[in-house]
């Protein structure tokens, strides 16, 4: 969907909600154009007139514990993602020797290791780019292309010496 320069609302002053259509020609109204802009199959916006459309970033938060098991999902990404970011959040300290990595199976650090993870209460993790795996840093921060579906965990060791824990781990993608 494109506007010409004269593209504006209420053009007549009645509060009609309308815009000129591509040609300059015809007024249109705004609930027509959203819902012929609006894809509801995909739940997102058409880019023009193919079969593009623009998908939302999503945010999963997911709640790892203690004795919540070795493995833990944080969230499976669906093929042909984009992971941009991941925070992990300590809201109740890891005592002992826990070790937390984040990373899909083939690369269980790769996104997050445990060697710059804080297991202290309010740690927050994942912000120094620099200190992220290498899913998501190498020379420069970048960004992991999935061509297939992906599972993302929590991979948690030294579980016999630990008896409290938990943490809120973030993932944001598209």
């Amino acid at each position: 969907m494109s506007f010409p320069n004269n593209v504006g609302m209420d053009t007549e002053g009645d509060f009609s909600g309308a815009a000129w259509d591509d040609e300059g020609s015809e007024k249109v109204e705004w609930a027509y154009m959203l819902k012929t802009a609006f894809d509801p199959a995909t739940g997102s916006f058409k880019t023009g007139d193919t079969t593009t459309v623009v998908s939302g970033i999503t945010k999963v938060k997911t709640t790892i514990t203690f004795n919540g098991g070795a493995t833990q999902l944080i969230s499976t990404l669906p093929a042909n993602s984009i992971l941009y970011d991941v925070l992990v959040v300590i809201t109740a300290a890891f005592d002992g020797t826990a070790t937390i990595n984040i990373g899909p199976v083939a690369d269980a650090d790769g996104v997050l290791a445990n060697a710059h993870i804080t297991k202290t209460l309010a740690a927050v993790s994942g912000e120094d780019v620099t200190l992220r795996g290498a899913e998501l840093f190498s020379t420069n921060p970048k960004s992991k292309y999935y061509f297939g579906i992906t599972a993302i965990n929590a991979t948690l060791g030294s579980l016999g010496t630990t008896t409290t824990g938990v943490a809120d781990v973030y993932l944001i993608f598209a």
